[in-house]
């Protein structure tokens, strides 16, 4: 409300000596009420002669904005705020006598709350609620006006002296004036309880009382900002910081201290930049620590400001203090450790050198293969190798953060994969037995020969003869006349047959260049039949269709698609193929539900096909199958379960009874995550070769007349833990080779048992320079 007065209306000269401390008079009391009774005064004091805009005022937290109480119910006085009004009394929003005594308070650090508003009778309100409410003056009260014609509404200003006689003050209040400068800042002397004090449209205006402010101490004051190691602090800006750190501030005066990041202008109710909204501590040195994940942080310079409230009035912010920071939270390079040897079945991938801030770590096989680990500790990963190809593998890894920040990517390291390596062996007319193998380090066909006589030679057909190198296993056949097939893959796909005849003369011919059977994948299996026809059968890289490419022993070559032509279903293994005395080829292949499927190729070119799962229960299979035909004629097929890994052999006899048979469950052989592999002998005993969980060669034998043992060639003859699949063949003399590669280094290692039972165990590449496979 304006109050329009002549009588002792003091202006000119008179403004610069109400600043002086003669004119305001403290009380005696404490040191921070004294204190702040004089900021309110002097506060006030300092605006005589300012308008409703004008707020010039040192230190002023409005800024040339008008008059109003920050966190209150006031208004501002100006309305037009950050600009000055011409004349000065020009440009109120309202009357604004209670926004000048609220901001004089608030300027001071008392407390200001919800109970101000722009109504003078809201200072009676906050009297009367903070039990402040008298009639006895003090220097910084409000002083209350009030009459009928105000309706309730009165008139409010600042007291800034007290005389002598304890009941005499005078004060500085604003929208006062004569009536020429009706909105202005002015002061009044002499004013008393219950006294006439002015007229106004006919009605007397009484001084009612004194509403005094709660708290008020120095302003609070941020000193300090930095981080703190749990020793010292550390109080330079750019420091660089990484992970969870504790940042520090010293203060005076503050009732609390808040952190905000990247906010350099905080607001006292929080906001976006608010880190924490409880007070981080006090009374200690340092005396406010607060504990900061920089984790979820972008890289790179961040500030963090330190806001320091009164102590009094925890709505107010006083003082703010900014450290500027560098955010580095990458974590450090990991370095991947593999498991020594070769790999089969899962293994498990690790990493070392990770720094604090490591929550995953993402390791890449191959270049496009991820596997992700928040394991802890190493941050190991379980990887199935079954779903890689044999050969080697590449993996990397990259540590991350809780942010999602990445480390570089760690060195490359190799692992090697045999999970299905295996040699192929076959047993010439002259008796000598001839292995063929895979060179691990550069896919070189190798082919080591043992005669009746016991001499060994270690040959590398990629290099004297041009073989192509392979990433697949050579398979091999001979013909009556001693002429042995070595069936291969090169890079492309193409199927090539390295020949070479009794006489030792080694041709090469490319069957996809010069005869067009498609580029194939994974290996090839070969039977030779009675009447000396090589037959060989792979899977199309393209489609999966098993394809027959054969060459009589005229020499005629033909190309045939066997699920093009006859419904042998497309597979995504090799095919298996075995012949039995009278020339029925049995081609062994596995269909995309598992179905184990014989297409039988009669002597005379009749072809049918039977699904032994859905006809006659064989389960499911995964890998690939293995067969023989014994003496009596009977076809042998030895297949995984894909549900459990038992080793299944499903028979037909000559006379066509069929039987299926699960090894594992009823004998005790090992279930196997590889293939299993056959051979058998004159006397018609078939040997069953599979790999268990622990990499032990494993021979099922069944003899003739149905006597099923199991032997443990790892435990018992000491042949070493395997990888990949085993290969055996019988020689002339009806001794049992098998070749196996050592899961430690690959190396080509024959376990044999002669006719008589004597059982050798023989590492042919440390002793005869085979390479590792």
């Amino acid at each position: 409300m304006s109050r329009i007065r002549s009588r002792r209306f003091v202006a000119g000269l008179a403004t610069s000596l109400l600043c002086s401390t003669a004119l305001v008079t403290i009380p005696a009391g404490s040191a921070s009420a004294t204190t702040a009774a004089q900021n309110v005064a002097s506060f006030a004091a300092s605006q005589l002669g300012a308008g409703p805009c004008s707020n010039t005022a040192s230190g002023s937290t409005n800024g040339n904005a008008g008059y109003y109480a920050p966190h209150t119910n006031q208004g501002n006085s100006c309305s037009n705020p950050g600009s000055a009004s011409s004349p000065p009394e020009s440009g109120q929003t309202h009357a604004w006598c209670a926004d000048f005594a609220g901001w004089a308070w608030s300027q001071a650090g008392v407390i200001v709350d919800g109970n101000l508003g722009d109504g003078a009778n809201s200072f009676y309100t906050y009297g009367q609620a903070h039990h402040t409410w008298s009639t006895t003056p003090h220097v910084g009260d409000a002083v209350y006006f009030d009459s009928s014609i105000y309706g309730g509404h009165g008139h409010v200003a600042i007291v800034t002296n007290v005389h002598s006689d304890g009941v005499t003050f005078d004060s500085v209040g604003g929208n006062e004036g004569d009536s020429s400068n009706p909105y202005l800042v002015r002061q009044d002397i002499g004013d008393k309880v219950g006294q006439y004090v002015w007229s106004e449209s006919g009605a007397s205006v009484y001084v009612e009382g004194f509403a005094s402010p709660v708290g008020g101490t120095p302003s609070a004051n941020v000193t300090s900002i930095g981080t703190w190691n749990g020793a010292a602090a550390n109080y330079s800006s750019a420091q660089t910081v990484s992970g969870s750190i504790t940042l520090t501030a010293g203060e005076t005066a503050a009732s609390k201290v808040w952190y905000y990041l990247d906010d350099t202008n905080p607001a006292a109710n929080g906001g976006a930049g608010l880190i924490s909204s409880g007070d981080s501590g006090g009374g200690a040195s340092p005396s406010h620590n607060l504990a900061f994940n920089t984790a979820g942080l972008s890289a790179g310079t961040h500030t963090i400001t330190a806001a320091a409230f009164d102590a009094t009035n925890t709505n107010q912010i006083d003082s703010v203090k900014t450290l500027t920071i560098s955010v580095n939270n990458t974590p450090s390079t990991p370095t991947v450790s593999v498991p020594p040897g070769q790999a089969i079945g899962s293994i498990e991938l690790s990493s070392t050198n990770l720094s604090g801030n490591t929550t995953s770590v993402v390791y890449t096989v191959d270049g496009t293969q991820t596997f992700t680990s928040t394991a802890g500790g190493g941050f190991p990963v379980s990887v199935d190798t079954t779903q890689l190809a044999d050969g080697i593998h590449t993996v990397t890894a990259k540590a991350l953060n809780s942010a999602g920040a990445a480390s570089p990517a760690s060195t490359t390291t190799s692992f090697v994969v045999n999970n299905s390596t295996h040699a192929s062996s076959v047993v010439d007319p002259s008796g000598a037995v001839s292995i063929f193998t895979r060179d691990v380090s550069n896919g070189h066909v190798l082919d080591t020969s043992i005669t009746s006589a016991g001499v060994i030679n270690v040959y590398d057909l990629t290099a004297h003869n041009g073989t192509p190198a392979t990433s697949g296993n050579p398979a091999a056949a001979v013909d009556g006349k001693g002429t042995i097939s070595v069936l291969t893959r090169d890079g492309n796909g193409h199927l090539f047959d390295t020949s070479i005849t009794a006489a030792g003369v080694i041709n090469l011919y490319d069957w996809t260049a010069s005869s067009s059977t498609p580029a194939m994948a994974g290996d090839a299996s070969a039977v030779v039949d009675p009447s000396g026809t090589l037959s060989i059968f792979t899977r199309n890289v393209a489609d999966g269709h098993v394809v027959d490419s054969s060459i009589t022993s005229a020499g005629v070559l033909n190309v045939y698609d066997l699920t093009a032509h006859n419904g042998t279903p497309a597979t995504s293994g090799n095919p298996t193929a075995a012949v039995d005395g009278k020339g029925t080829i049995s081609v062994l292949t596995r269909d995309g539900n598992g179905h184990l499927f014989d297409t039988s190729i009669t002597a005379a070119g009749v072809i049918n096909l039977y699904d032994w799962t859905a006809s006659s229960s064989t389960p499911a299979m995964a890998g690939d199958a293995s067969a023989v035909v014994d003496p009596s004629g009977t076809l042998s097929i030895f297949t995984r379960d894909a549900a459990d890994g038992h080793v299944v052999d499903s028979s037909i006899t000559s006379a066509g009874v069929l039987n299926v048979y699960d090894l594992t469950a009823h004998n005790g052989t090992p279930a196997t995550s590889g293939n299993p592999a056959a051979a058998v002998d004159g006397k018609g005993t078939i040997s069953v070769l599979t790999r268990d969980g622990n990499g032990h060669l494993f021979d099922t034998s069944i003899t003739s007349a149905g006597v099923i043992n199991l032997y443990d060639w790892t435990a018992t003859s000491n042949t070493p833990a395997m990888a990949g699949v085993a290969n055996a063949v019988v020689d002339q003399n009806g001794t049992l080779a098998i070749l196996t590669a050592d899961a430690s280094n690959g190396n080509v290692i024959d376990s044999s048992a002669t006719s008589a039972g004597v059982l050798n165990v023989y590492d042919l590449t440390a002793h005869n320079g085979s390479p590792a496979m």
